[in-house]
């Protein structure tokens, strides 16, 4: 054990559980601002073990991860094009440290000891997260965003990658229990961590793990003899038999949960050492051996189970007997799984024709984010496409996306080359091809800690073969200068963003007005790529009354625009500013530019008229009617064509649920339409619609459309045989006042 300890792959191994095991409680590092630490750590390193083989002139020997490197390389040219730089730069941070941890995941299971015991750090990390999440789920225990709609989502806090995880797992700890090779108090220890997985996988509701994991567990199925079928047949009936009970009497009793999971754990052990006992002998018995020496045999189970697949599938899709008889907590999210469903394949059509217009270099990392509402058919709302490949594609263009699947497939071709050599090879390569296959429907590869776990898979079915023979010495010290190169950079990149971030933190606490000025300017010292720090040094530079900064603002508001020119949210910052420093023209100008990168933002087309209807009052305040009644007019043209499309926009939708952004035409909206209209003279128009809005929630509007028809009823503007009920009262008599006044002045 002594010398485990100077050996620097037991750090290593020490340091890669530690961040299988913790990673996933830091929100499965979807976040970059939680990755930022491990990023650095990751690239600390990376760089150590480089030196380190450098001076042993052992590098050949880890050549294989540096293929990885190609991938945050491809992002590097795509910072040209980035639609988001902070976005960009985020991208090639998180894709670089997912290089450093391949590369150090790949040395430490070139030594077979801990490429065996990383297989069971993976099963126990798995377990560790399984058993906390389903704690959660019971009530006792805390994890915020752990539980979405009553799905659990775990410590991803998001239900259908904790789903596929769980999936992934559960295949994992069947094909170890099923392997020819294992000792059966080692299977019979693993059978425990089933339930939680697959339990962790119905409590999930996800739909599209469960059409994928059928398919990917028959094909795990072709490749066993006949005893491993049969093993991997059972274990996966009664461990799916049972957590099918716990769930639907955890629908109606969450807080006993944990413990019939426990018993149900225990129950397992007991079912899978009495039937390892039975497989030994029923494998002994002439009868047996028989059926085993026919070769068609193995066929024949993964054969009847696709075809019942496929019928289960059509039955449940058109609502037949099968699904007559289902529990309604099933049936429940099974028809509402055919609707998400459609949504994804509109967001992957929207996706595929934003790609159309930056083919080769895509709009950088998390670009989608950012162009989403350029391109969005409908009003969903989403920051992720929910298609990995998509991402790559939206991210890199055609290059990067090529570059991607051709890594990817040629890792998975060369783990299932070594099948017939290696057994674990199986066990790791029916996960990976189900975590890449449900990712076709989902963004769990936006998830830090699923990379960790794919990555670490990869690692163990990997041959030890040198990737580089034959290769010349000058050659490969290129490559690894080059990746070198990449990680020190984003080394420096990610500490001055972890700087930035600490110095916006004091900022925020900061009571000084002066003093939270200078802390975020010197944050974006660190990190000028942040529109969120920008506005917040624009917001803070406006509250000098003065009128001092107004300059400033206007620049720190250029500044957003230049930098996410095609974010809607950006823009709207940057209209605020403008116009709360008074900048109204250049506010208006930019809000026409606004709605047509998102057609579908309510704050926008509501700001949009606001501003109409300020230049106008304006304009009238001084006289200048003429210019007065252009604004006006366009004011009423963008009410009329918002209020077509919106009408349209209703035909489309197949329902409610793909509204997700809930965009309509809001109160505030409508009242200043009537306000256009009241202004243009069109005193009907003005009037039907203040009329509507006099019971409106919104206090505010529905004061000033009271006053409105009040003014319209008592000038005998309208012809209409309602009488004015308007009670009066103190707020309502002075916006009467106003708009007899602006009544006065539009008839001159």
């Amino acid at each position: 054990m002594g010398e485990h300890f100077k050996e620097l792959r037991f750090w290593l191994f020490v340091g890669i559980s530690l961040l299988l095991l913790f990673a996933s409680f830091i929100k499965g590092l979807y976040f970059d601002e939680g990755f930022y630490p491990i990023q650095l750590l990751l690239y600390g390193s990376s760089i150590f073990l480089i030196v380190y083989l450098f001076f042993k002139k052992e590098l050949s020997a880890v050549f294989y991860p540096l293929i990885f490197f190609i991938l945050p390389a491809i992002l590097v040219f795509s910072l040209i094009n980035a639609a988001t730089p902070l976005g960009a730069w985020q991208a090639i941070l998180k894709w670089t440290a997912y290089g450093c941890f391949f590369l150090l995941v790949y040395y430490v299971t070139r030594d077979a000891r801990y490429k065996s015991l990383l297989s069971k750090v993976i099963l126990f990390t798995g377990f560790c997260i399984s058993l906390y999440s389903i704690a959660v789920y019971g009530g006792l225990l805390e994890f915020t965003g752990a539980i979405s709609s009553g799905r659990l989502g775990g410590v991803y806090q998001y239900p259908n990658t904790f789903g596929v995880i769980m999936a992934a797992l559960w295949l994992l700890a069947l094909l170890h229990i099923s392997a020819s090779g294992i000792t059966r108090k080692f299977a019979v220890l693993i059978s425990t961590s089933l339930m939680p997985f697959i339990l962790g996988l119905f409590l999930s509701g996800s739909r599209g793990v469960w059409i994928i994991l059928p398919l990917i567990w028959i094909i795990g199925l072709l490749f066993m003899r006949l005893p491993q079928q049969l093993m991997y047949i059972l274990a996966s009936i009664i461990s799916a038999g049972m957590a099918i009970l716990i769930f639907l009497v955890a629908s109606e009793h969450e807080s006993s949960i944990l413990t019939y999971l426990l018993l149900s754990m225990v129950l397992m052990m007991i079912v899978m050492y009495f039937l390892y006992q039975l497989m030994q002998k029923l494998i002994e018995t002439s009868l047996y051996k028989k059926v085993e020496s026919t070769k068609i045999v193995r066929l024949v189970a993964p054969s009847v189970l696709f075809i019942l697949s496929i019928l289960l599938l059509m039955d449940l899709k058109f609502q037949g007997l099968i699904y007559s008889v289902l529990p309604s907590q099933f049936t429940e999210r099974i028809q509402f799984g055919f609707d998400t469903f459609q949504e994804r394949l509109i967001i992957a059509n929207d996706a595929i024709q934003a790609s159309k217009d930056s083919l080769i270099q895509g709009y950088g990392g998390n670009g989608w984010s950012v162009i989403y509402t350029n391109y969005q058919s409908l009003p969903y709302l989403t920051k992720s496409l929910h298609n990995g490949y998509l991402e790559w594609l939206i991210s890199s263009g055609i290059p990067g996306l090529i570059a991607f699947i051709t890594i990817i497939v040629y890792f998975l071709v060369v783990i299932w080359k070594g099948l017939a050599q290696n057994e674990i090879n199986l066990t790791v390569l029916m996960p990976l091809l189900l975590i890449f296959l449900h990712s076709l429907i989902d963004f769990n590869l936006s998830y830090g800690a699923v990379w960790f776990l794919v990555l670490s898979l990869i690692a163990l079915g990997l041959p030890d073969t040198q990737f580089e023979k034959g290769m010349k010495l000058w050659k490969m010290n290129s490559v690894y200068i080059l990746a070198t190169i990449l990680i020190l950079v984003t080394a420096v990149q990610s500490y001055r963003f972890i700087k930035s971030d600490q110095l916006f933190d004091q900022a925020i606490a900061e009571e000084s007005l002066t003093k939270k000025q200078m802390l975020v300017d010197q944050s974006l010292q660190y990190n000028n790529y942040d529109i969120e720090k920008w506005n917040t040094l624009g917001l803070l530079l406006s509250e000098d009354e003065s009128g001092a900064n107004r300059e400033n603002v206007r620049r720190i508001a250029d500044k957003i625009y230049s930098l996410e020119r095609n974010n809607s949210h950006g823009l709207l910052l940057s209209i605020q500013l403008l116009f709360n420093n008074g900048y109204i023209e250049e506010a208006l100008k930019l809000s026409e530019y606004a709605i047509e990168v998102d057609h579908f933002n309510k704050d926008l087309l509501n700001l949009n008229l606001k501003l109409y209807t300020d230049i106008s009052l304006n304009m009238i305040q001084q006289k200048k009617s003429k210019t007065a009644t252009e604004v006006t007019k366009k004011a009423v043209r963008n009410y009329e064509k918002f209020q077509r499309d919106f009408e349209s926009l209703k035909k489309r939708l197949p329902n409610e649920d793909f509204n997700s952004r809930e965009f309509e035409l809001t109160d505030e909206f409508k009242y200043y339409g009537s306000l256009s209209y009241f202004i243009a003279k069109d005193y009907e128009k003005a009037f039907s619609i203040s009329t509507e809005l006099s019971g409106s929630q919104h206090e505010t509007v529905r004061v000033k459309s009271q006053a409105l028809v009040s003014v319209l009823i008592s000038n005998s503007l309208v012809n209409s045989s309602v009488q004015n009920e308007t009670k009066s009262n103190s707020e309502i008599e002075s916006h009467i006042q106003v708009f007899e006044q602006l009544l006065t002045l539009t008839a001159k």
